[in-house]
């Protein structure tokens, strides 16, 4: 939390430090009504979606975190180096907002019909018995976006994998499902020296 403090000035890094200590105090919440706390729910509001977030280097910070995690946590043992896991999957965010940008309707597994929401293409690590969120996409429906900015889900996919670092010297299993068992993402897998397991 020091690192990322660093990331924000003192008036934000107070709202964000009540965001971060409720979440991981109340893992379940699905609404920032049940982080309230000293804190106004207008003002933990507003701190996500007013000010400016340095978004590129908060991701570089929390992978550069997470790899140093995994690295003391398995470098000093003995034996054979741990397997990397990269698994590849979508999920699906059901939103109800009028105004929230690049919503589309999707199919949802967990609902088992068409939901209107977000649909996010992402990456997770798992090594040993840690897994950690690595990265993702946000998959938008064509009619949004102009023929050339349009990306299929794959082609997030294999973005994914292109731009995955592993945080060990190992081997790495990329795992997919059935949809994205397919060409491109095999080929953008052996091109990275990973294996590929649909």
């Amino acid at each position: 939390m020091e690192l990322l403090k660093t990331h924000f000035r003192g008036y934000v890094w107070r709202h964000v430090l009540s965001i971060l200590v409720g979440l991981m105090l109340l893992r379940g919440a699905k609404t920032l009504t049940s982080l309230r706390g000293e804190e106004s729910v207008p003002t933990l509001s507003r701190t996500l979606n007013l000010y400016p977030w340095p978004l590129e280097e908060l991701i570089a910070t929390r992978r550069q975190l997470i790899s140093q995690a995994l690295k003391k946590r398995h470098l000093r043992r003995r034996g054979r180096r741990p397997t990397v896991y990269l698994i590849i999957d979508d999920t699906v965010i059901p939103k109800r907002g009028k105004v929230l940008p690049w919503l589309g309707f999707h199919f949802s597994p967990s609902q088992d019909r068409v939901v209107r929401g977000w649909d996010l293409v992402f990456a997770a690590v798992r090594v040993g018995s840690l897994t950690v969120p690595w990265g993702w996409h946000l998959y938008v429906n064509e009619r949004f976006l102009k023929e050339e900015d349009f990306r299929k889900r794959t082609e997030l996919a294999c973005e994914l994998i292109r731009s995955f670092e592993p945080p060990l010297e190992s081997r790495v299993i990329v795992l997919v499902d059935s949809t994205y068992c397919c060409k491109p993402v095999i080929e953008t897998s052996l091109a990275r020296g990973f294996t590929l397991i649909g």
